[in-house]
């Protein structure tokens, strides 16, 4: 699918080559009053030169846009003022569908990028719907931030003759160098939905990898001087929990509150210090938990804004996972194995607490970018309790401190430097952990060819006076990724001993891989296609230590929109020869002997424009051994009710028939199961939009998963499976393996934006999370069981306020 923002955008910024010279304008400064009304009807709107003649990036890159786009720019000691006017002769014809505050969908939209410093890989992008939703983002080599929120104030008016957008974005929201007179990149996007039309003021080549190095020129803004930035954000929150046991009938209700704050402050014109005291993350949405039978751990989202926002110099090197922070307490299994005779657990917490979480990020005039992190994690501690109600408590978690600093360098020709450390420093007896490394991006002048290199060490210190624990890691990569050929090679290699993860995120340690990649894009249309993309793959690994073969793995992907807006994509992937699975056995020196394999995919999404459609999506994987196969659909019916009020379901099935995989150790043996591994996986997702800044949400979940044994075998050293004697049973009868996994969550909140940076949010929050060995006998049967295991309830309500120390300065003053 084309991205709704900015569709041409790959992570990747390259400054466009063979291209007409970046359109220039000027911004005018007035004196005057501007009200923000979409109506431009002040004088220095009239003296503003305007910019035009837009250019398609799609559907028919490089055409004149179909409706004709007029902008200008004003400034004042305090703000930019973006005034368009963006003409269509069906005026009625435009599309205004109402959203949540950063959600696109079917409607106009109007868009500008700004690169202060017209590095081409940093900027900020605001954006106006023909329904008045605003969606602010930071763009970085990363692609687009769209948790990043800054207050700014925008109007929107449709007219016999199109419609009008009116910006106001205070200097406050911007980092820009500190110069007598302002240099800025800027692009103006206007999308026309019913044409499924992007067009842009300065041309984006789709050819050439990113956009943000291929805006126009901004000039004239002088004698700016960059703002005091000191804004909070205080909160009060409280909490209605219920938990039920339906079992015995037991019922539990707390009612917790919560103050805190978030603070921001301007340290300068560069920089910029975030910080977080004592947060309340209660109202974030349910982790898709799944049932995880895989030796590897499951990467969730991170859904806190705290962490989401602003984070893309901590980004850099990839060993940045906030996650650890406030996640399960380091010695949270342990507590079992702590227990003195007739004792039990009383309660044993799931979640750290985090203290405090500080950053300080921006780039100074050298384009040198500087980033700090660091989160302070309380001790927690299980309470326990003996038959005469005795309690005591155990230390599950030690008081921890998470660190980072990363130094970015941008370098000529878009290229970048960066050197970066992680820390997770414990107190007492726990180990400590450090990763340093450092990566490099190189573009030749034309940039059409990079390469990329990069090195990490990853070290524990042990406080019992073990020792230190080494690890490396390397990267070396390198193609060619502007044109409609484009080509990579990637060397990973992963040691034996790297491991991040006290702090980051590995899933496969311990690995070396060559990844080679080419593909070729036709972004013009032709015949019935508007655009296509073919790549082929070919991935060769070996295991680190020792130094030996593992796999080998060519894939070929095609996708393909279609004039009528329908995009199909196919893909197919083998291994050809068998793959030695060296963390399947969860036993070092040992591997499985994995069968060659061959898989299948299609999927389809239609216009998005349409009331409404269904996407899908369907694969297979056959396994050269008997009655081995995975088959996997999905089915995704989105309903747009009216402008208002729409809804989209997603049902996903996927079956493994005698899937094979590791179950236990008997004595000396590793023993292996085969299993029939079934999925079903639920999801509604609706919304009504009463307002642009009022909004309610529906995200409603079910997972179930059962895995069914039907024999065991024990692993030999030469990776193929022998029959065992092992049986799996449990004392009373029954599998000691079999396992059904239920999730049920649901999330509803009411978010009502009463004012410009402050907002107050109703949620209701309900899950059910149940794993147990007896297998329901159909679908059904589990649905009529589900409601018999423990529930947890949350009601609660946030109240959060946006003050913003110049505009209470401003009103304290007239009121002197």
């Amino acid at each position: 699918m084309l991205s709704i923002l900015f569709l041409s955008a790959v992570p990747c910024c390259l400054q466009a080559q063979g291209m007409s010279p970046k359109r220039e304008m000027d911004a005018h400064r007035t004196t005057a009053r501007i009200a923000i009304d979409a109506h431009l009807d002040e004088a220095d709107w009239h003296l503003a030169v305007p910019a035009s003649s837009f250019t398609q990036n799609t559907p028919n890159p490089g055409n004149p846009a179909r409706q004709r786009s007029e902008v200008r720019v004003l400034y004042d000691d305090d703000a930019l003022y973006i005034g368009a006017i963006l003409y269509d002769t069906a005026p009625d014809s435009i599309l205004h569908e109402l959203s949540p505050r950063d959600v696109v969908n079917n409607t106009d939209w109007f868009g500008v990028a700004i690169d202060p410093y017209r590095d081409g890989l940093n900027g900020l992008g605001f954006i106006v719907t023909a329904a008045g939703v605003q969606r602010d983002l930071k763009i970085s080599v990363f692609g687009e931030d769209i948790q990043w929120n800054a207050v700014w104030q925008s109007a929107h008016r449709i007219t016999d003759s199109g419609w009008v957008v009116e910006m106001r974005i205070p200097y406050a929201t911007i980092r820009f160098p500190k110069a007598e007179e302002q240099s800025w990149g800027i692009n103006f996007i206007r999308t026309i939905r019913r044409y499924r039309e992007e067009s842009w003021w300065n041309p984006v080549d789709p050819n050439v990898a990113g956009f943000l190095n291929q805006a126009g020129v901004l000039n004239g803004i002088r004698d700016i001087t960059p703002p005091l930035r000191l804004f909070l954000f205080p909160y009060m929150s409280g909490y209605l929990n219920a938990a039920s046991h339906p079992a015995d009938g037991h019922f539990e209700l707390s009612t917790p509150y919560n103050f805190g704050a978030d603070l921001k402050y301007g340290i300068n014109n560069a920089f910029t210090l975030d910080m977080t005291l004592v947060p309340d993350f209660g109202q974030v949405i349910f982790d898709d938990e799944i049932l995880n039978l895989s030796p590897f751990e499951v990467r969730f989202n991170e859904n806190r804004q705290f962490f989401t926002e602003g984070t893309e110099l901590f980004n850099k090197g990839n060993v940045f996972y906030s996650r650890r922070i406030g996640d399960r307490p380091m010695f949270y299994g342990s507590v079992a194995g702590q227990l003195r005779e007739g004792e039990h657990i009383v309660h044993n917490p799931m979640e750290s607490q985090l203290i405090n979480a500080t950053k300080i990020s921006g780039r100074n005039r050298h384009n040198l970018g500087i980033g700090f992190f660091n989160a302070l994690e309380a001790r927690a501690f299980a309470t326990v309790a003996d038959s005469t109600g005795n309690e005591r408590r155990i230390q599950t978690n030690p008081l921890s401190n998470y660190n980072m600093v990363v130094l970015d360098q941008n370098l000529p020709n878009n290229s970048f430097v960066t050197l970066f450390n992680t820390n997770v420093c414990r107190e007492g007896d726990a180990y400590n952990a450090n990763v340093t490394g450092m990566e490099i991006q190189l573009r030749d002048k034309p940039n059409r060819y990079f390469f990329e290199g990069g090195y990490a060490l990853s070290q524990k210190y042990f406080g019992d006076g073990t020792g230190t624990d080494l690890g490396h890691r390397y990267k070396i990569k390198g193609g060619k990724m502007s044109g409609r050929w484009r080509y990579t090679g990637t060397w990973f290699v992963k040691g034996q001993g790297f491991d991040p993860n006290d702090f980051g995120f590995l899933l496969v340690p311990n690995e070396q891989n060559l990844n080679l990649e080419g593909g070729y894009y036709h972004f013009d249309p032709f015949w019935r296609v508007l655009q296509t993309r073919n790549v082929l793959r070919l991935l060769y690994g070996r295991l680190h230590t020792p130094n030996v073969f593992t796999t080998l793995r060519p894939a070929f992907e095609n996708i393909t929109t279609f004039r009528n807006f329908l995009t199909v994509g196919l893909n197919a992937e083998a291994e050809p020869v068998v793959r030695y699975d060296y963390f399947e056995p969860r036993t070092p020196g040992r591997y499985f002997v994995q069968p060659k394999s061959y898989l299948l995919g299609a999927w389809f999404s239609p216009d998005y424009r349409k009331t409404f459609l269904v996407d899908g999506r369907f694969s297979m994987r056959l396994f050269d051994a008997p009655g081995r196969e995975t088959y996997f659909f999905r089915l995704a019916p989105r309903w747009r009710v009216n402008n208002q009020l729409s809804f989209i379901y997603r049902l996903e099935h996927t079956l493994q028939f005698n899937d094979v995989g590791f179950v236990a150790r008997d004595g000396g043996d590793i023993i292996f199961g085969h299993r029939d591994v079934q999925t079903w996986e639920q999801m509604l997702t609706g919304a009504y939009i009463f307002t642009p800044v009022m909004s309610l949400s529906l995200r409603a979940r079910h997972y179930w998963s059962t895995a069914e044994y039907s024999g065991y075998n024990s692993l030999l050293a030469d990776g193929t499976l022998l029959t065992s004697g092992y049986t799996g049973e449990l004392p009373g009868g029954g599998s000691r393996h079999d396992v059904s996994f239920n999730a049920l969550t649901v999330d509803l909140a009411w978010v009502w934006q009463f004012a410009p940076g402050s907002e107050m949010s109703l949620v209701w929050k309900q899950s059910i999370f149940h794993r147990g060995n007896l297998l329901p006998t159909d679908y059904f049967d589990n649905w009529r069981t589900l409601l018999d295991y423990p529930q947890q309830y949350s009601l609660s309500i946030k109240v959060l306020y946006f003050l913003d120390y110049l505009m209470l300065k401003k009103h304290l003053t007239r009121h002197d």
